[in-house]
């Protein structure tokens, strides 16, 4: 996939760019606890931005099992908003309709337009062309900046990358240059620390490079469940046993 960096001199104002963001924060009744992810997306939004382009942000947030009003994406529009110190649209469509259309339509240069929660939709994590074509059919180009989901067969990830002109954003240019410095060039002693949930993915990571680690120090749900698997008692601690 080309840079965005690519796309920036190519840009004119007015056109359009649907932009895949993870920004799947931690809440905490109803608030944001962790504004880390926003943080991370603004460079290539302001980019965007910058050149004059009319822009569509769209995420997931969290696990909801249909239209859970409290994974709207509502307030992660708020948050970048004023992070940005300018407007963004919240529709409550996911993907387009008439209502969302018009509003993108109506967008100005330099505006951005956010969908709702990705996930509403089950042709989201079915990665579903349908879908994917209809996130993007009034766009012209695709950037994803979604690093954290770019491991998952989602239709915002996989199938909107084949329908237009597709660019990786600087979060994930940045992530992966850092990666392929340690996997190619890493400096000794090369430890990794290793916690939290997911414990499968990480696992699969570990043991990519597990040939050139120096060691590993684990915590978090990731410990757990190596000492649950060596019989080691952890109360009600979370594990994940099928890992």
């Amino acid at each position: 996939m080309r840079s965005v960096q690519q796309l920036f001199p190519a840009l004119k104002r007015g056109d359009s760019v649907f932009l895949r963001a993870d920004l799947n924060v931690p809440m905490l009744d109803g608030t944001i606890t962790d504004h880390n992810r926003i943080e991370a997306l603004i460079p290539t939004l302001e980019g965007l931005l910058d050149c004059g382009a009319r822009v569509v942000l769209a995420t997931h947030l969290g696990r909801p099992q249909g239209r859970d009003p409290s994974l709207s994406t509502a307030i992660v529009a708020r948050a970048v908003e004023q992070r940005i110190g300018a407007q963004v649209q919240h529709v409550e469509d996911v993907p387009f309709g008439s209502g969302s259309v018009e509003a993108f339509t109506s967008l100005p240069d330099s505006g951005v337009l956010m969908l709702e929660n990705l996930r509403y939709d089950p042709g989201e994590k079915g990665n579903d062309v349908e879908f994917a074509r209809a996130l993007l059919e009034p766009v012209q180009y695709y950037v994803n900046d979604a690093f954290g989901c770019c491991h998952r067969a989602h239709a915002s990830v996989v199938a909107a990358a084949t329908l237009k002109p597709a660019y990786a954003g600087l979060l994930i240019e940045r992530e992966v240059e850092i990666l392929s410095q340690l996997r190619d060039h890493p400096k000794r002693p090369f430890w990794v620390i290793a916690g939290g949930a997911k414990v499968r993915d990480k696992i699969g990571v570990l043991g990519h490079l597990s040939n050139r680690l120096d060691g590993i120090i684990c915590g978090g749900g990731l410990a757990n469940t190596i000492l649950q698997g060596r019989g080691i008692p952890v109360g009600a601690s979370r594990t994940e046993p099928d890992a």
